[in-house]
């Protein structure tokens, strides 16, 4: 009997580590793709500029960061402010619910049409969040995440904060990005994914 919960704890520790890994290797992938964004003029929002892209930095990778949350639907229509003085119209597509460090937190996430013309973010919905890191260790206003996109009530998505992004006018000025609403504003320190620009 004994040997028998030996070899199953070993197991379980193995599957767990295994999972692990896998979850580090997810992430650094996603970072190295983000770095190859801003370095290739192609995609880069400094264009032609990309030599003034002096990289991104990263919280260390942290997986309590990452997150089970449960979809409500609650369909709107929503104006974001921009950092510009245009309005940004998306669709409020409903309400995560999730807990972190113990405690209960949700995020309102958003559609926009526009995500159909591009495979990567046809199937995501948007998910921009504040939170007490902002103007310290953070971009002031805000970051964004992007989770598959959820059809139904009580659908559990993952949130992983460890892949959030700036907006692109962190880097370059003239671009208009979405702000994120103040009722996304954790009130956490949000220690993962990517900091405030070089």
């Amino acid at each position: 009997m004994k040997i028998t919960l030996f070899i199953l704890s070993v197991c379980f520790v193995g599957v767990a580590m295994a999972q692990q890994e896998d979850f580090k290797a997810e992430v650094q992938a996603f970072q190295e793709n983000y770095e190859a964004h801003y370095t290739n003029p192609e995609t880069s929002p400094y264009k032609e500029n990309t030599h003034l892209f002096k990289g991104h930095q990263f919280f260390p990778v942290d997986e309590k960061y990452r997150v089970e949350a449960e979809f409500y639907p609650k369909e709107a229509s929503f104006t974001f402010a921009t950092s510009t003085s245009r309005l940004a119209e998306y669709t409020q597509i409903g309400i995560l619910k999730f807990r972190l460090n113990g405690k209960p937190y949700q995020l309102s996430i958003f559609y926009d049409d526009s995500f159909l013309e591009d495979e990567e973010y046809a199937n995501k919905a948007f998910v921009p969040f504040l939170d007490e890191t902002n103007g310290d260790t953070t971009y002031t206003n805000g970051r964004y995440c992007y989770v598959q996109l959820p059809m139904e009530a009580g659908e559990v998505v993952i949130l992983d904060f460890n892949q959030s992004t700036n907006p692109y006018c962190a880097y370059v000025s003239g671009y208009s990005c979405a702000v994120p609403p103040e009722e996304n504003t954790l009130d956490t320190k949000i220690l993962a994914g990517i900091k405030t620009p070089k």
